[in-house]
């Protein structure tokens, strides 16, 4: 048996810290117990550099867990890999370490998602968690997520609202399991149920239509005109567009960072979408829409007006117009995705290969230039 401290540069956070753990060598298996503390610099004597803050508390801290870690494991020497693990927590950082329960999981791990949106879907998972079985741990089973699934049928959810709920309680078991809360992970068996998304693409003529209309209230105009910029910019998310501020437009292109990945994102803005930005520029952010409401209240207002057009559409719509549009028009998968932000299966590629900007470019021109009255053939 071995005690050590281990320095996890692969999980270095955004300041350039990286968590401390101890490590319980046992072979053929080898137990990793955070401690909290985290470090700047890789060092491997138990003594923090002097460059770190509070180093000689630090210091002191890790060298008391290492002690306190490798007396508990050699008087448990036989002890099973999991029960170890669990003593160790409750005996070196507190007895109630494993005692919160999933839905409080969930709700720590929302703190961490740095989208509002998404923080409030995993708060309201943790909600729905809590409503159906309060006392439910890490331990949850198969059985247990089955049942789940039976409430929220009887609760009325849609297929893809549970899907949801179920892929957050998967990525806070993932979670658990990576800061050594559990070893449990009940999905290995489980199917998370979906269905087919519905499309929600607008027909080319009824989009021509749209563009064209000119008998409208100014109140009309100024959202239709929003939906149609959304879907000159390569259907644009709602909160990216109305959160820009006037710098972001440069050179010509709309430079931003999606909220939902944080992926940086390019898009030519052509004369047709900056004759729109120009009718409603804002001073302190590009568009004038959202500089004295929030964006959620503005979407809302242009998807209730947007129905004049059709019952179901919504801004959502551009997106995905924009790229029925271009799968009719033969433009390459790979360059629908690349200007979705998609992956589009090419996982790996993706992340090394600099996907070339101007194949985007000229896609969403020509994707205008088909809905303004082109032909798909030009």
């Amino acid at each position: 048996m071995r005690i050590y401290q281990f320095i996890n540069q692969q999980r270095k956070r955004a300041d350039g810290s990286m968590p401390i753990y101890v490590c319980v060598s046992r072979p053929p298996q080898r137990l990793y117990i955070h401690t909290g503390l985290f470090t700047k610099s890789v060092f491997s004597d138990g003594v923090f550099p002097r460059t770190e803050s509070n180093h000689k508390a630090k210091t002191i801290k890790l060298n008391e867990y290492l002690d306190r870690i490798e007396q508990i494991a050699v008087e448990n020497s036989l002890m099973p890999h999991d029960e170890l693990r669990r003593l160790i927590m409750d005996k070196v950082f507190g007895k109630g370490a494993f005692d919160k329960s999933l839905s409080e999981y969930i709700m720590m791990y929302s703190e961490s998602c740095k989208a509002k949106r998404t923080k409030e879907m995993y708060i309201a998972t943790s909600r729905k968690v809590d409503a159906f079985d309060s006392h439910a741990s890490l331990n949850i089973t198969v059985t247990w997520l089955e049942d789940f699934v039976r409430f929220m049928r009887n609760d009325e959810l849609m297929v893809n609202s549970m899907a949801i709920h179920l892929r957050n309680i998967r990525s806070v078991m993932n979670w658990a399991i990576k800061h050594d809360l559990t070893d449990n992970y009940p999905f290995r068996k489980f199917s998370i149920p979906s269905e087919e998304t519905r499309k929600r693409n607008i027909p080319i003529e009824e989009l021509r239509f749209i563009i064209s209309q000119t008998e409208l209230t100014s109140a009309q105009s100024k959202y239709r005109d929003l939906f149609v910029l959304m879907f000159y910019l390569i259907g644009i998310n709602s909160v990216d567009l109305l959160n820009a501020a006037p710098e972001q437009l440069v050179n010509g292109r709309l430079e931003y960072r999606r909220s939902k990945t944080g992926r940086l994102y390019s898009v030519k803005v052509e004369p047709e979408a900056m004759e729109i930005i120009n009718r409603y520029r804002g001073k302190k952010k590009l568009l004038s829409y959202g500089e004295n409401s929030n964006y959620m209240y503005v979407m809302r207002r242009a998807n209730k007006i947007l129905k004049i057009f059709g019952k179901d559409i919504t801004t959502y719509y551009a997106r995905h117009t924009w790229a029925t549009i271009a799968a009719s028009l033969d433009i390459p998968m790979e360059t629908i995705a690349a200007a979705l932000g998609h992956s589009n299966g090419f996982k790996i590629t993706s992340v090394y290969v600099d996907f070339n900007q101007r194949k985007v470019d000229e896609a969403n021109r020509k994707v205008i230039d088909y809905v303004l009255g082109g032909d798909a053939e030009e």
